[in-house]
């Protein structure tokens, strides 16, 4: 059994300490069958635990000054982060200098990334997803102790068995209780989301797309979903084009986005079915 350890972390349940030895044996020896997904820091492996799966996310050790790991431990035990249903719940950690992994409690499903590419979700799962991603960095951008997650793409979403999702991966995140962002850090390449200001986007002369006010970008196999509304498609799509404008006052706070997407006719309908 894995033992517990005190942390400096913020929280009245310790997580297990695990070795690395109890981890390779959870994994199979890190096989690949047992792994989900794949993001630029971490490798999410299902494991075996008292019966249930649960995940672990096995972090590449970047530098032993970024104190990756310790920061993640202190997000996910502060009582905030504990209770928010779209934030993914702590159960333990490896400290390894050459395997820092965390332990997730969670009977995952699969990761948005990889059901999004091979068209495994629904038009009302997708809105599922996108109501429970929007309230997640809701919370992270409390205007009290706001966080910035630099790293965040489909890939650091996992589902679980009801399609609830989850977001994990704070490697990268600074803010609230974890202070300013460091010089490694703003110096670290992310794959996933950058700000607009930083890097925007193209036109179609550039590679990018074009967007017509009134039309959608959805793609046509969900179109004769189940919930699916044009209106539904038009706001979500002009919505989304707000969220990536080059200067900051023109886009949408989450606080905006989660009411704009609570008033879809998807949610108003099926409420019950997307989370509300």
């Amino acid at each position: 059994m894995p033992v517990e350890r005190s942390l400096p972390s913020i929280g009245s349940r310790k997580p297990f300490l695990y070795s690395m030895e109890e981890l390779a044996d959870m994994t199979d020896n890190f096989s690949e069958k047992n792994l989900i997904g794949e993001t630029l820091f971490t490798k999410l492996f299902g494991i075996i635990l008292y019966n249930p799966t649960w995940l672990a996310s096995v972090h590449r050790v970047i530098s032993t000054q970024m104190k990756v790991l310790k920061e993640e431990v202190m997000f996910l035990t502060q009582p905030s982060a504990k209770q928010h249903p779209n934030v993914v719940n702590l159960l333990g950690y490896s400290d390894r200098r050459y395997l820092e992994a965390v332990v997730y409690d969670l009977n995952p499903l699969d990761t948005v990334h990889n059901l999004a590419t091979t068209g495994s979700l629904t038009w009302l799962q997708r809105i599922k997803v996108a109501l429970g991603f929007a309230r997640a960095l809701e919370f992270l951008h409390d205007p009290k102790k706001p966080y910035l997650v630099r790293n965040i793409n489909a890939a650091h979403i996992i589902l679980d068995q009801d399609c609830n999702p989850k977001i994990f991966d704070f490697s990268t995140m600074s803010g609230g209780i974890l202070g300013k962002l460091t010089h490694l850090k703003e110096k670290l390449l992310t794959v996933g989301y950058d700000d607009p200001e930083s890097f925007p986007l193209g036109g179609p002369e550039e590679g990018g797309f074009e967007y017509r006010p009134n039309h959608y970008l959805v793609h046509e196999s969900l179109v004769e979903d189940p919930g699916f509304h044009a209106s539904d498609g038009i706001m979500i799509t002009e919505l989304a084009m707000r969220c990536i404008q080059r200067e900051l006052d023109k886009r949408p706070t989450m606080k905006d986005v989660v009411k704009h997407l609570e008033g879809l006719q998807a949610v108003q309908l099926y409420g019950n079915v997307v989370g509300m």
